[in-house]
């Protein structure tokens, strides 16, 4: 393998951007793979299983009183979309799972195929699920307290109350972006629980609240030129082929569709993996500031020295 050897250190913001690309043309394909397995899960999930709750997921109307009619297409329907949800809340932690593990094995140069980074996710799919989860569970709950907070200050007489409510839950909510963004990565990392590393994820951000918002920031911006870039593309081709999409024809319509779609599906996959790779170098980044952290300590942590037993315990 060539030397694409990255020091783990205290980083600046052009660090930051360097280290990304850096990391990521290294081995392209390798994100890109990783991406396309869960994805074509993913797809499964949505194209199939999804279509078919549409298709299903309905109350059927008694014609003689009106009534609506709970049948067994309604039970099934409800299933499967449960079963959809469920089966993409688990894919994605361990799609960054394994994304972790090839941005881990680039850093300290060590030898990894496809099947040795889905072998070593292995024994911690489990954990960073339950992580992951949690972590989306504590932003479902305070998003919702502001929508409702919201929504009750428009249908009642306490607007102003309710409205400043929401308004300090929004503040809570993004106060606790960053403190919750590296337990997956303290997890897997650390080999730790789950309450230990929401501890770790909450320690590395205290001091560097600020630090890590405009990181965190610039990360987001690097993806979300990749996104406008794609949008551009759609707007193109639907230019291109707005005559036929104005005659209404649905074979001809569906060819500008599967194209937007296409390149749009193309792009996201491209960018999908620029995400955590930033949230990994800016973990390693609080790491090196809070704890001295270095390549060394990483090695270390994942080929700990053997244990030497004194040579008068074995006579």
């Amino acid at each position: 393998m060539a030397d694409h050897r990255l020091k783990i250190r205290k980083l600046d913001a052009v660090d930051l951007v360097k280290g990304i690309f850096k990391l990521y043309l290294t081995c392209p394909g390798y994100y890109i793979k990783l991406i396309l397995i869960f994805l074509a899960v993913i797809i499964f999930i949505e194209y199939f299983l999804l279509n078919y709750v549409h298709s299903n997921l309905f109350i059927t109307v008694s014609p003689e009183t009106g009534a609506p009619i709970f049948d067994h297409k309604l039970i099934g329907g409800l299933s499967v979309f449960v079963i959809a949800i469920i089966a993409m809340a688990v894919m994605v932690p361990i799609n960054l799972a394994s994304i972790i593990a090839l941005t881990r094995s680039l850093i300290i140069q060590r030898e990894f195929t496809l099947p040795s980074i889905l072998h070593e996710i292995h024994p911690k799919v489990s954990g960073c699920v339950l992580v992951y989860l949690t972590y989306q569970a504590v932003n479902l709950i305070l998003f919702c307290l502001i929508w409702l907070l919201l929504a009750g200050s428009i249908f009642t007489h306490r607007l102003e109350l309710l409205f400043s409510l929401a308004v300090v839950v929004f503040g809570i909510f993004v106060y606790f972006i960053p403190k919750f963004l590296f337990i997956v990565h303290s997890f897997y990392f650390e080999e730790s629980s789950v309450k230990e590393a929401i501890k770790d994820s909450f320690r590395l951000t205290n001091g560097y609240w600020f630090h890590t918002i405009w990181y965190w920031t610039i990360v987001n911006f690097l993806v979300m030129i990749g996104e406008i870039i794609g949008y551009v593309g759609t707007f193109l081709i639907t230019l291109l082929f707005a005559a036929d999409i104005a005659a209404l024809d649905p074979v001809v319509y569906a060819i500008p569709v599967a194209m937007s779609s296409l390149w749009m599906t193309f792009i996201l996959v491209m960018i999908f993996p620029i995400r955590i790779i930033g949230s990994i170098l800016m973990y390693f980044d609080l790491r090196a500031r809070k704890d001295g952290f270095t390549n060394e300590d990483l090695e270390r942590s994942l080929n700990p020295p053997e244990t030497t037993i004194p040579a008068e315990l074995t006579t």
